[in-house]
């Protein structure tokens, strides 16, 4: 294969020939392109993942791959191929036109009643179908939930999956996962034998971030992402009675006590589509032995009232819209930095100076290297 990989150039994958069309991002794992099979003419999607020279494939990668594999799902990415040489590992993966980080953002883009539900019965599908085969997303948000042209939904991005046994006592699992925004309470007070239910609470978040045309809980700060929390939903006191034995809650407790604010917040909606409120107030429950699950929400009263859920009813854009597609109009100017700096979950200084920071409570420390032993250790986990 060849080391170059710029617009225009070639490689080969199991005798086959891909053309670069355009880089869709880059990172610490390597890089992401949009290419072409010349053999069927189809564009795809090919991610170059370096190798370790320790431990060979990363382990979110291997993670990825193994997932896919194993799982075959309409509304799941598909994963068409695996291609490695010396020093890169190649997954290649079905190419979906646009992600609900670009949508939500695109103004002129007006979705409809029938299409939100529509949307949201296929990722809870995908999530149902996760859960039934025992694994953990771990990192939902709205750049990892892809869409076609025709409406369907594509659940992407299984490096922070994992597959749990339903059978072990007292599991362990790191809770450095899901991007902070859509992170459970229980995972930001410390908890470490967290279930299915962080999944369903960053998909609760997506709902009210679609209904809302804005995210939720919009901080890089888990102390200031705890308070929204709580503002929203409510302190915990007698509803979630377990919360005051997780490591960090003598930290981190509220020091007001408050009551659930959905009907003051999504009002709008209240009075005349209350079920769809009903089910983020499910979903956003405090305590995740309370918290609806993906089957449960299939079978909510809002996704069989009227309209009935259409992904298709509406229109979508021809040219592309997706996380990168919105980080570039922000750089050109094409959408204001003042009302898009609370939209991306991104660590730039650019798009977060407005947000306080608690400097003696929460220090920054420089990104993870690829080979960095923190790093290395929560990935395992």
């Amino acid at each position: 294969m060849s080391d170059s990989f710029e617009k225009g150039r070639s490689l080969t994958i199991h005798d086959v020939e891909y053309v670069i069309q355009e880089p869709l991002g880059f990172g610490s794992y390597g890089a992401v392109f949009k290419c072409l099979n010349t053999v069927t003419k189809e564009q795809v999607v090919i991610k170059r993942c370096r190798l370790c020279r320790e431990s060979g494939i990363q382990i979110s990668e291997i993670r990825e791959i193994t997932q896919l594999k194993a799982l075959k799902h309409p509304n799941i990415v598909k994963l068409l191929d695996v291609g490695i040489d010396d020093t890169h590992v190649y997954p290649i993966l079905e190419w979906v036109m646009h992600d609900l980080a670009g949508i939500i953002y695109d103004r002129q883009i007006a979705l409809n009643h029938a299409q939100l539900k529509g949307w949201m019965y296929q990722i809870l599908s995908a999530v149902e179908y996760i859960h039934k085969n025992n694994i953990l997303h771990r990192d939902i948000k709205p750049s990892n939930i892809l869409v076609n042209q025709d409406g369907t939904i594509k659940l992407a991005d299984f490096g922070l999956s994992r597959r749990v046994n339903p059978d072990e006592v007292n599991p362990r699992y790191t809770n450095k996962v899901v991007t902070i925004w859509y992170r459970a309470p229980e995972l930001l007070l410390g908890d470490v034998q967290y279930t299915s239910a962080i999944d369903i609470w960053a998909v609760g978040c997506i709902l009210g971030e679609l209904l809302n045309q804005k995210p939720l809980f919009p901080s890089e700060n888990p102390i200031e992402v705890l308070s929204m929390i709580f503002q929203l939903c409510g302190t915990p006191e007698s509803r979630w009675k377990d919360a005051c034995k997780l490591p960090y809650w003598k930290v981190l407790k509220p020091k007001k006590l408050r009551i659930p604010h959905f009907k003051e917040q999504f009002s709008r909606f209240v009075e005349h589509v209350p079920e769809v409120v009903d089910l983020l107030q499910r979903m956003l429950e405090l305590d995740p032995k309370k918290r609806i699950t993906a089957t449960e929400a299939l079978k909510h009263p809002w996704f069989h009232s009227e309209p009935k859920p259409d992904p298709t009813a509406g229109r979508l854009p021809y040219e592309t819209r997706n996380e990168l597609w919105l980080k570039n109009s922000v750089k050109q100017k094409e959408i204001p930095k003042k009302t898009v700096y609370n939209r991306l979950p991104s660590r730039s200084k650019k798009l977060c100076n407005d947000i306080p920071k608690r400097n003696k409570v929460c220090k920054k420390r420089k990104p993870d290297s690829p080979n960095d032993k923190r790093q290395q250790k929560r990935r395992r986990e």
